[in-house]
């Protein structure tokens, strides 16, 4: 009641407690909304899809923990059902979806620290900001072809890890090594001292393993900062910047690997030598055993025995102790067949070999392999959410130039929830909405669009929806100043609230806001001004800052609680101070506002029970029970 535009959620009830997207609903349903959105006078101004029905568009499982390619596409679908209906229903609007694409932690997020590098936010217990260090934050990493976490890279950051300990310069009391470089007592060394590069993968089948007195392979244990500090040296020392600086987990696993890959590379080595000798010494074999064949014929059988002992036995006795049942076997082969038996013997000893030769290669593959194809899940993740939003823009961008529509069909993230998931914070939905624009303006310039006309349009059709719920419930996540009261701590989050809030409004990407209000911070969908937050407060702040977009009221909450229907309407309207213009006779003249209407007849549920003024009967006309009309 009272509402001139409508946006459509797709909630997780469908029929029979199915969830149920826009394909549920065929061409009659929709030209029935159409119809009767033109005849009342509603716009709709576009569609919303639920989180039962989709959770972002990297194609995180969160059952699995897994990114699948599978799921992807299938979100995606879901994506493309929505904006067709938009198209079918409305004029044009946006398809937004709840933005959750993949876990990440909060206490080391890049955003996290405020102007001296202070963390702001905790992730689980207010207890991790006090000694960061302690904090348990689990990293692990993804391979690039399966999207699947690679359990052997899984880390806690409060544990120490271990790494092999190799011989460096210091060990050997080196300075300078054979080629004359300088060397620190940091430096690795090989066997003959000369400096390995640690960043060097083909250079660690040099390096020299320590051990201790007891033969045993020495292992170095590190803290996570020690890990830091190591991949900052890395990162410097190739001059790495921007998204090509490797994190420390990277850093740590990929050295880890690099022992696999040290050890892979030995084997192949050692088994591929020891074949080539094998081959040799088969060439060897064959040429004694034609030798025999011309000189057998003329040998006597002691003759034969004899050429068979010394020159068969005796070579195979070198890789040990003769059976004797095959030692008197041979001495009663002919010469030429000795030699074949010993040849028999070789070759199986050279299939062995081949298939470790071959195990080994496989394994060092395996191992190269894994090294090109592992990312951190937010490098990952986020590559498949900017590809996939930016080629649903184009999908909207075609449909409206297809159906002709008054406006723009746009899709794009609605900010998720607070917490362990990328596109819950500010500065992750600025960032995913602006990069999947890039995302979108490049595909359309090598489709041959001019790049002015490519940018317009990613921006055009790639808009963001801010939940200002959502936002409010980093007040969980807020860290108290010391002494802080309760008083203040809210009223210092809400001045973040509008920073952020603006700030996503100057950097173009937010098309719509959801006015939503929440008591304690928790997610819930209260009227404006029935909660802790000046949700109000933020959205006028982010009209004076030049927003122009929908403005949505979706308190819901306490309409189907039994507090009064139209609920979502009056309260937003009260909180935005919306006055009445119209003065009923009798009263002073000037604006009036909502307070003297909310709980008279116009906020009422039920009807009247009486009727006044010119609406009243004439007592000419009764019933025969003689009971008022009213």
């Amino acid at each position: 009641m009272g509402t001139s535009k409508i946006q459509i959620v797709f909630g997780p009830g469908g029929r029979g407690g199915i969830s149920s997207g826009p394909s549920a609903y065929g061409k009659e349903v929709r030209a029935a909304l159409r119809e009767k959105a033109k005849a009342t006078g509603v716009d709709i101004i576009g569609v919303e899809l639920s989180p039962a029905q989709i959770s972002g568009l990297a194609g995180f499982d969160p059952q699995s923990g897994r990114l699948s390619e599978q799921k992807r596409h299938a979100d995606m679908n879901k994506v493309r059902d929505a904006i067709r209906f938009a198209a079918d229903v409305s004029r044009g609007g946006c398809v937004d979806l709840w933005s959750q694409e993949f876990n990440r932690s909060v206490i080391d997020a890049e955003w996290n620290k405020d102007g001296n590098g202070k963390k702001i936010f905790f992730g689980n217990t207010p207890e991790e900001l006090k000694d960061i260090k302690k904090a348990k934050i689990t990293k692990y990493l993804v391979d690039a072809r399966t999207g699947e976490p690679i359990r052997e890279s899984v880390v806690q950051t409060d544990d120490k890890v271990t790494l092999p300990k190799y011989r460096t310069a210091g060990d050997a009391n080196l300075k300078v090594d054979p080629t004359g470089r300088k060397l620190k007592p940091t430096d690795l060394i090989d066997y003959e001292g000369k400096y390995v590069d640690p960043d060097d993968k083909e250079a660690y089948t040099k390096l020299v393993p320590l051990m201790d007195s007891s033969g045993q392979l020495q292992v170095e244990f590190l803290n996570w900062d020690d890990v830091e500090k190591r991949t900052k040296a890395h990162n410097d020392r190739l001059g790495l910047t921007g998204d090509k600086r490797k994190k420390p987990e990277e850093w740590y696993y990929e050295r880890k690997l690099s022992s696999q890959l040290a050890q892979a590379r030995g084997q192949v080595s050692y088994y591929g030598h020891d074949l080539s000798t094998y081959y040799g010494q088969l060439d060897d074999f064959k040429k004694e055993r034609d030798f025999a064949k011309k000189i057998e014929g003329g040998m006597s059988p002691e003759a034969k025995r004899e050429w068979v002992t010394s020159n068969v036995i005796a070579g195979m006795r070198m890789r040990g102790e003769m059976p004797s049942a095959e030692r008197e076997k041979l001495l009663g082969m002919n010469p030429s067949e000795a030699v074949q038996h010993q040849i028999n013997r070789h070759l199986e000893t050279i299939r062995g070999f081949q298939e470790q030769a071959l195990a080994a290669k496989m394994n060092l593959r395996e191992v190269e392999d894994k090294i090109g194809n592992i990312r951190t899940p937010q490098n990952f993740a986020q590559d498949r959410s900017f590809e996939s939003y930016a080629q649903l823009g184009i999908e909207a961008m075609q449909v409206t130039k297809e159906r002709n529509l008054e406006r723009p069909v746009y899709i794009g993230p609605e900010l998720g929830w607070a917490g362990d998931a990328y596109g819950g914070h500010p500065r992750e939905f600025i960032d995913l909405i602006k990069k999947s624009r890039e995302k979108m303006k490049d595909a359309l310039i090598a489709k041959g669009y001019d790049k002015d006309a490519a940018s317009n349009a990613a921006k055009t059709h790639i808009k963001g929806m801010l939940d200002t719920s959502h936002l409010a419930m980093w007040y969980k996540h807020f860290a108290r100043e010391d002494g802080e009261t309760d008083e203040k701590h809210l009223k210092r989050f809400q001045e973040w609230m509008k920073v952020e809030a603006v700030n996503m409004v100057k950097e173009g990407v937010v098309g719509g806001v959801q006015v939503v209000d929440s008591i304690t911070g928790e997610h819930s969908h209260l009227p404006a001004g029935q909660g802790s937050f000046d949700v109000a407060g933020v959205v006028q702040e982010m009209t004076k800052a030049g927003f122009k977009g929908n403005i949505i009221a979706e308190g819901h909450e306490e309409d189907t609680g039994g507090f009064g229907q139209g609920r979502i309407l009056t309260e937003t309207w009260r909180a935005f101070g919306a006055p009445i213009s119209s003065v009923p006779a009798g009263q002073q003249s000037g604006m009036r506002g909502w307070g003297g209407i909310n709980r008279s007849y116009f906020g009422h549920t039920n009807p009247t029970t009486y009727v006044v003024g010119a609406y009243a009967p004439s007592n000419e006309w009764q019933p025969w029970s003689e009971l008022g009309f009213d």
